[in-house]
């Protein structure tokens, strides 16, 4: 599904480098969110 977004919306705007490799890494910082949101739940 990621890469399926990405290409749509390259194909309307384009996408820095930097930008792309900084939404990899919210992704990254989002996952460790949701980890310490499940564990406070446990």
């Amino acid at each position: 599904m990621w890469d399926a977004f990405v290409d749509a919306y390259r194909a309307i705007r384009q996408i820095t480098p930097d930008d792309f490799e900084a939404a990899h890494r919210f992704v990254i910082v989002r996952h460790i969110w949701l980890m310490g949101e499940y564990a406070s739940r446990a």
